[in-house]
C-alpha cells in the first residue's frame, strides 16, 4: 500500500521525505506553506492579543474596531511579512524533519 501511495505522489517513498512519497524539497514546500497559512489565519487574531496586553480594561472588541478603522482590514497584517516567513523557514525545516523522525520510530 505504501509502495502504491508513493507511486502516486510521485516520489520513492524512500527519498528523505518521511515515507509520503514526497521528496525532501515537497515536504519542505509543505511545511513551509502549512507555516504560512497557518500564520495568515491566526495573526489577527494575536495582533488583538498584543495590543490587549498593553491597555488595560479594555475589550478585545474594542481593539479590533480600532485596528479595523485605523488601518482597514491591512491594518492586521500590519508587521506579519517577518512572522510569514519565520513560520516559512521554521516550518520548512520541521516537517520533514518530524517526517522523518516518524518514519525511523515506525509511525508512519
Amino acid at each position: 500500500m505504501r509502495r502504491q501511495l508513493a507511486q502516486l505522489g510521485g516520489g520513492s517513498g524512500g527519498g528523505g521525505g518521511g515515507g509520503s512519497g514526497l521528496g525532501l524539497s515537497a515536504e519542505a514546500l509543505v511545511g513551509g506553506l502549512t507555516g504560512v497559512v497557518f500564520q495568515l489565519v491566526v495573526y489577527p487574531a494575536d495582533l488583538v492579543k498584543a495590543r490587549l496586553m498593553t491597555q488595560d480594561g479594555v475589550q478585545a472588541r474594542v481593539v479590533a474596531r480600532r485596528i479595523l478603522r485605523e488601518g482597514g482590514l491591512r491594518g492586521f497584517y500590519r508587521g506579519a511579512s517577518v512572522t510569514i516567513l519565520r513560520a516559512f523557514v521554521i516550518n520548512a525545516a520541521g516537517w520533514p524533519a518530524l517526517k522523518l523522525a516518524q518514519r525511523h520510530l515506525g509511525i508512519i
